[in-house]
């Protein structure tokens, strides 16, 4: 690291102040200690929970992150009520508290705490950034109710696709064809505007004449000409090619060739160091050199055009790029990012810094070896006066392909005002952390970067070492292999022998989980797995490769294709794709009209339920799980999960954009066209099950997971630059830079810059492992000189050390129990807007209160489960609303709707499935109150509307006028609103001619039955101004109701509003249902205040 001291970190003891690092070696328990110190915040600093900042580099981390804070805080909040808390630090950091503030003082601090657990401040930088400039528009400049899009492709390729039009074009026909020829593409143009608008520079001349540079191009073309045509001239006529016969070199070189002239010039040319070359065609070489001149000349005046449109194109789009989004109040993720550094660096920077201080007291920023220059900029701008953690490793910064900046890392070491290292692995085995001790510290210098050390980690866990026939095993084996296809053999004869030999881990043996695969590519990957399938080893890939690389896309495109425009050939083509068991015989036969009426009727369900619902008939109609299964029993899995990932990636589309079947169907095509432009999570392939096998994982991927046993055989990285352009970090520029060009001072930096990395991926790879790491180094000419060839001979072999040797090819192949498999997709994240926008309820009502009910020691397990186990926040919210959105009430059985759900809001530990079940069933037969004599399992499908939209107009309207109407209603958020209201109504349902209104709430109120009776839910609705939010709902659907039914009689027609509290809802009871029907005076005055326009409803 830097030159500053690293001192030992203790999270119980490091001072509260000030700006600090902590450099968090592999496995130390960073987020344990973020957890630790978060609670000394606020027993310690009377620092409130939701003014605590914690930012993180992932969606999962954040995740993690807030389950571990709540956990603390209710285990702080335990200890001090007198029940056990789990953690003994837990209950250090208390009672120093206690003593020091006084056990009444703390108390209040805690329950505080408690109180806030809905309202941590968690984000990734993305989420952080855009949370601040949506809260402080005003101060940061940012249009009000702007969206952010993870894909900003659309934009980029039509603003491009205007430029192509415009500037290449309009190029003579003959010069744009030699320009596409030589790689000029309106993909590439794409591809450099992505990356500037990353925020890399693109290395261009300064000044160049681009009139010059294509009269260049015309005079080398021409020349080139001449030259081919001399060359064919003295070919043809001067004999030299019937020397051919007098050499057997020449002869075996150029036999073949006497009647070629371009083949004869090209073997001339990589053949002209021989001597008899020269000797035999002397003339014919002089004239080939002279062509091969010109061509080179040709090549680089094309060059200098394709980067000179490069650059002019990056120049001509960012700007008109800029403005379409600004135009749809539209952000992509690195928007959010120079938004906000440019706000708190601009000239009226003051007031908004004072906001975000004031709000946030203490600041975590976590993974901070994976930020920028523009990220810590504005960390360090608002919290620098601030209590600060920057939390990271260098050792670990391995995303420079996405902009993390090493360089920024080591300055905010030098500029902090403490520096910390953590010295305990709670990972590894004491075995394994010796060993990477010594693989790390036998090198000189082992990243390849003097102000980044290897500090040697202490064991912190006591953990068993692996055995093999009942003796310790060597925790890091380093094997030494001829070529890529040997590794991969190699690697599966060892997993193969882990699994079959008598190998211990914890008294049992091994299983195919235990072990993780670590590789660089996919390709290495794919090969891996061939090898583990051949030994009937199960295995799963985890990699970036999309699910538009799939078959499965292009299968159900053709599905799709069919049930928009249902006639014979699309039908035909749709059968044929290996999802069904239809035989071109069958499809072919006059009298077979069932596909042609099945087709119209998914042409239906399409136009009445979405693109989900018509794809899922279609797999039910065709049975096609059961014939995938049956077809291929070794990657069914994996056909079935794509299948799904294809349709969830069509229904949140179709959804977001509002798109008709036609348009989502070009933007499929398109999509599987252009597979390589998106990498978002949506569209990165997920695991095809959760069945107990070796997992093959990309070194990136494994970043922040664990793995029993690591394997991996391809850490013979390369420094060398392969590709085009070349991306580095120009020492004396703060930005990366990408370039073309490929000079020797640019090789000379991404080398350094690769190596660097590629130690550091090592570092990554080996420290996964938590019980043994087996290593494969390349030995071939190919790949023996990669970066771990030096760790490899400098270590040396010893006690925890070993060279291991070559496997023999077994006789048996592993067998394995045929269980039950059970097909779990990993997470689909898909957020579905169920906020207010424009005016809205929670524009009106300030805060939410939070109201707790007492504590229960003792209850059954499934109250246990939702009053404690269950988790709280928006996301617990969206998902819960999303399965009563899929629900059908009228079944019993709600698996499919809580997987479905839970794919859009990953929160499901699958040991909680059950108990999710039993919440819906709790709801839909709970007593909805002693006025209504039924059940929502009464209720079908066609009697509901989920998630009613609707627009009203607020012209003139007057908070004063409100709050006459609602007197327990305080809001000085506004005093006068003139526009529309906006809002989405959860559930409309109509039973026996009535309509209702039902909303789902997800709010604790306490962890006993008796905090969900009339009373307590009568002071939730008030203390969170539910009151005028079902107002609210009433007048919108009080004049939807109008304009649908002629003879609208408010009484007749309208049964009431009904909340479910659902952590209360038990079948035949009342508890957590509240219900109301206001009276209709007091609607007709609420209808008054907010204006008599007509009310525009929409389903979402």
């Amino acid at each position: 690291m830097a030159s500053k001291i690293l001192l030992p970190f203790n999270s119980l003891t490091v001072p509260l102040q000030n700006t600090n690092l902590i450099e968090a070696s592999a496995g130390t328990g960073k987020t344990y200690s973020i957890a630790i110190l978060v609670l000394r915040l606020i027993v310690e600093r009377n620092i409130e929970l939701k003014e605590v900042l914690m930012v993180t580099f992932t969606k999962a981390a954040v995740a993690e992150l807030e389950t571990r804070i709540r956990r603390f805080v209710r285990d702080g909040y335990n200890h001090i009520i007198g029940q056990p808390a789990s953690d003994s630090n837990i209950q250090e950091v208390v009672e120093a508290a206690v003593n020091t503030f006084g056990k009444d003082e703390v108390l209040v601090r805690l329950k505080r705490a408690r109180q806030q657990l809905d309202e941590t401040s968690i984000f990734t930088i993305h989420g952080f950034c855009q949370i601040s400039l949506s809260e402080f528009a005003f101060e940061t400049g940012q249009l009000f109710d702007s969206d952010v899009i993870e894909d900003e492709t659309a934009i980029i390729e039509k603003v491009v696709n205007e430029y192509w039009r415009k500037e290449i074009t309009t190029i003579e026909v003959s010069l744009l064809q030699l320009l596409k020829d030589n790689g000029l593409s309106r993909t590439e143009i794409i591809d450099v505007v992505k990356k500037a608008l990353s925020g890399k520079k693109f290395v261009c001349k300064d000044h160049f004449d681009y009139n010059k540079g294509l009269d260049k191009v015309r005079q080398s073309e021409e020349r080139v000409k001449q030259n081919i045509q001399e060359f064919n001239y003295r070919f043809e006529n001067n004999g030299e090619k019937e020397n051919v016969k007098t050499n057997g070199n020449a002869r075996k070189s150029f036999g073949n060739l006497l009647h070629d002239a371009d083949g004869f010039r090209g073997v001339l040319i990589s053949k002209q160091e021989k001597d008899y070359v020269g000797r035999l065609f002397g003339n014919l070489l002089e004239s080939a050199l002279f062509c091969e001149s010109t061509q080179l000349e040709l090549e680089e005046a094309i060059k200098e055009i394709k980067y000179y449109h490069y650059n002019n194109a990056i120049i001509n789009t960012e700007g008109e790029i800029k403005r379409i989004k600004k135009e749809l109040t539209q952000f992509s993720f690195d928007d959010l990012i120079t938004n906000m550094h440019s706000a708190i660096n601009s000239e009226t920077s003051e007031q908004l810094i004072t906001n975000l201080q004031n709000k946030y007291k203490a600041a975590f920023i976590d993974e901070f070896q994976d930020t920028d220059k523009y990220q810590y900029e504005i960390f360090n701008t608002i919290f620098n006066d601030s209590i600060v953690f920057y939390i990271g490793d260098p050792k670990q910064s391995i995303y420079r392909f996405r902009g993390a900046d090493i360089e920024t890392y080591l300055k905010a070491a030098d500029q902090v005002k403490a520096a910390y290292t953590m010295k305990h692995n709670f990972r590894s085995t004491p075995n394994l952390i010796k060993a990477l001790n010594c693989f790390f510290t036998n090198l000189n210098d082992p990243f390849f970067d003097t102000r980044i050390k290897y500090e040697e980690v202490e064991n912190g866990l006591n953990l068993k070492e692996l055995t093999f026939e009942g003796s310790s095993c060597s925790p890091l084996i380093l094997h030494s292999e001829g070529s890529k296809s040997k590794i991969a053999q190699q690697t599966s004869y060892k997993v193969l022998e882990l699994l079959t030999q008598d190998y211990k881990i914890k008294d049992r043996s091994v299983k195919p989980s235990d072990v993780g695969i670590l590789v660089r590519s996919k390709s290495e990957g794919n090969a891996i797995k061939e090898a583990l399938t051949g030994l009937n080893i199960p295995a799963i890939t985890i990699d970036d490769t999309t699910i538009w690389n799939t078959k499965e896309a292009e299968m159900i495109k053709y599905v799709l294709t069919a049930i928009v425009d249902p006639n014979k050939p699309n039908i035909n083509r749709a059968m044929l794709n290996c999802l069904t068991s239809k035989t071109k015989e069958e499809l072919i036969n006059p009298n077979n009209n069932t596909d042609l009426e099945n087709f119209r009727e998914l042409n239906n369900t399409l136009g009445e339920n979405g693109v989900y619902t018509s794809l899922k008939q279609f797999m039910e109609m065709y049975n096609v799980s059961e014939y995938v299964f049956n077809s291929n029993p070794d990657n069914g899995e994996r056909i079935i999960s794509n299948l799904l990932q294809v349709s969830e990636v069509l229904h949140k589309k179709e959804v977001q954009s509002e798109l008709s079947s036609s348009e989502l169907l070009i933007w499929f095509g398109k999509s599987i066209a252009d597979n390589s432009n998106d990498k978002s999570d949506d569209y990165t392939l997920r695991l095809e099950s959760d069945e107990d096998a070796v997992q093959i994982v990309t070194i990136h991927k494994s970043k922040g997971l664990a793995y029993n046993i690591v394997i991996a055989p391809h850490l013979d990285l390369h420094a060398e630059p392969k590709y085009s352009p070349l991306e580095y970090k120009n020492p004396d520029s703060d930005k990366y830079c990408f370039s073309y060009y490929k000079t020797n001072e640019e090789k000379n930096w991404c080398g350094l810059q690769t190596e660097q990395e590629n130690r550091r991926l090592i570092y990554v790879a080996l420290t996964r492992a938590v019980y043994q790491c087996i290593i494969f180094q390349n030995t071939s000419s190919k790949g023996g000189n990669g970066s771990i060839k030096k760790f490899i001979e400098a270590a040396s072999a010893n006690e925890f050390i070993a060279l291991g040797n070559s496997l023999s090819e077994p006789t048996d192949k592993y067998s394995r129990k045929k269980d039950d498999i059970r097909k779990v997709p990993e997470v689909f994240d898909c957020k579905i807007n169920n906020n207010w926008q424009i005016s809205s309820f929670s524009n009106l009502s300030d805060k939410h209160a939070f109201i707790t009910g007492g504590e229960k020691n003792i209850m059954d397990e499934y109250s246990q489960f939702v009053f404690e186990d269950m988790p709280r926040g928006s996301i617990l919210g969206n998902f819960l609303h999303q399965i009563f959105e899929y629900a059908d009430f009228q079944v019993t059985n709600h698996k499919e709707v809580i997987v479905k759900a839970d794919r859009l809001y990953p929160i499901i530990k699958n040991k909680n499935k059950k108990d999710y079940e039993y919440l819906i069933n709790h709801t839909l037969n709970a007593k909805l109150g002693n006025d209504l004599n039924f059940k929502l399992s009464d209720i079908g499908n066609k009697s509901k509307l989920n998630e009613l939209e609707f627009y009203f107009s607020t012209q003139d309207f007057n908070m004063q006028e409100l709050t006459k109407l609602v007197p327990d209603f305080k809001s000085d958020k506004y005093s006068t609103i003139d526009g529309l209201m906006h809002g989405f109504i959860d559930l409309v349902f109509r039973h026996n001619g009535k309509y209702y209104i039902l909303d789902w709430k997800s709010n604790y109120l306490g962890s006993s039955l008796s905090d969900y009776t009339s009373d307590k839910l009568d002071q939730a609705i008030s203390a969170n101004n539910y009151h005028l939010q079902y107002l609210i709902y009433t007048v919108a659907l009080k004049r939807y109701l109008e304009q649908q039914i002629s003879d609208f009689n408010y009484d007749e027609h309208f049964g009431g509003v009904i909340y479910m509290f659902l952590r209360g809802c038990r079948a035949g009871q009342d508890t957590g249902v509240f219900f109301d029907k206001p009276e209709l005076n007091l609607i007709e005055k609420m209808d008054a205040v907010f204006g008599k326009l007509p009310v525009r409803h929409d389903l979402a």
